[in-house]
């Protein structure tokens, strides 16, 4: 996955799924599941309007993996 960014006064994030990841059972399962993370991860990261673009491959993600990439995305945005 993908994130681009730019620094903000509020968060605001956008998730996009082509069909090329699947079909809508699993873009939305994607989709919730990143929701779900970025709740958690919202009070430690620094404001950003961002856009997390997902690749095929995403698919096959287990909740663990996706939690650890959304997380290292994130944390390079303090950079």
């Amino acid at each position: 996955m993908t994130l681009h960014y730019l620094p903000a006064e509020t968060h605001q994030f956008a998730i996009v799924t082509s069909r090329a990841v699947g079909n809508a059972v699993v873009r939305n399962k994607l989709r919730r599941r990143t929701k779900a993370i970025l709740r958690t991860l919202i009070e430690t990261t620094p404001e950003v309007k961002g856009v997390f673009r997902y690749r095929p491959e995403a698919n096959h993600l287990t909740f663990d993996e996706l939690t650890a990439s959304v997380t290292e995305l994130l944390q390079r945005t303090k950079k």
